[in-house]
């Protein structure tokens, strides 16, 4: 099933990016914005997601980031499949 990104998706989720990435940068927690729903994330959450993201090559980036906010349902499917791929 192929996921319709929009440009105000790839946006926000560049935005999420830089969230998750301050958010392990400090060892804290923060809320992203989830297809206008906010989305409580903790540090090893953020450590996985940009764990991912930061091995994905470019194309693959923007539709990673563009997912991070398309709902809350790829969300969770980013988290689930970030966690089963870091070691």
């Amino acid at each position: 099933m192929a996921v319709e990104l929009t440009g105000r998706d790839l946006l926000q989720g560049m935005r999420n990016v830089t969230i998750l990435r301050e958010i392990r940068e400090r060892h804290q927690h923060a809320k992203i914005q989830v297809a206008g729903e906010s989305v409580a994330v903790d540090m090893q959450t953020a450590n996985v997601l940009i764990t991912v993201y930061d091995a994905l090559g470019l194309e693959a980036q923007a539709k990673f980031a563009g997912l991070l906010h398309h709902s809350p349902g790829t969300f969770h499917g980013l988290v689930d499949f970030s966690w089963k791929h870091v070691k």
